[in-house]
């Protein structure tokens, strides 16, 4: 019981991660509340547990049914929000991912019900998680590349910043300078009124080169 539950907490925690910038906030806000019920959950079995195994018979037999349903409805909700919400291509794969677990262990528990409980039925199981973890492993592969091709957009981007900038600061400095030596000039033949007006001027240039470098 303690790994199943484990198990399906690492699935939740893992979508979570994984879809966080696609999905909108109610939707993490109920990632979140379903990760915290399941690890109470997964608490206070383990405290019966080591207290008194007869009340952890109990617990399972009172709230196991309502857990899996639980599970159950959970997951047909992410995939219903994803999609609703996301576009991506990825994203695709996790739903078809998320159904065959579904459908995977709705024909467990049927089998269950027709035939009894046996270790054949876990095959379904065992192979809803298997072509599952196969389309997930696929989805972060296809995101991984998205990332990959995002940075190095990113990259180019911030190159052509960088330079546009270098080439605005040097069309700013040519005029400049060109502005501060005439000036520089005049002042040597001008009267103390014009000096006045020359000095404004070649500090004003002086504080635009200061900007520019």
């Amino acid at each position: 019981e303690v790994c199943y539950i484990c198990s399906f907490i690492a699935y939740s925690a893992f979508l979570y991660v994984l879809m966080k910038a696609d999905i909108s906030k109610r939707t993490r806000q109920i990632f979140l509340a379903y990760i915290a019920y399941k690890a109470l959950y997964l608490l206070i079995f383990s405290v019966i547990y080591l207290s008194n195994m007869y009340y952890m018979e109990q617990i399972r037999a009172y709230f196991g049914l309502s857990v899996r349903i639980s599970m159950l409805i959970f997951s047909f909700y992410i995939v219903v929000q994803l999609y609703r919400q996301s576009k991506r291509i990825y994203t695709s794969y996790i739903i078809i991912g998320t159904a065959i677990m579904i459908f995977s262990y709705l024909c467990h528990v049927v089998l269950n019900i027709i035939r009894g409980a046996t270790i054949y039925n876990h095959f379904f199981n065992l192979a809803g998680c298997i072509i599952e973890v196969l389309l997930f492993t696929n989805a972060l592969n296809i995101r991984r590349a998205a990332i990959e091709v995002e940075k190095e957009l990113l990259v180019q981007s911030n190159k052509l910043k960088s330079r546009f900038f270098a080439n605005i600061s040097h069309e700013f400095r040519t005029p400049l300078t060109l502005i501060k030596s005439p000036v520089q000039l005049l002042r040597k033949s001008a009267d103390e009124e014009s000096n006045l007006k020359l000095d404004l001027i070649d500090k004003s240039a002086d504080r635009m080169l200061k900007l520019v470098d």
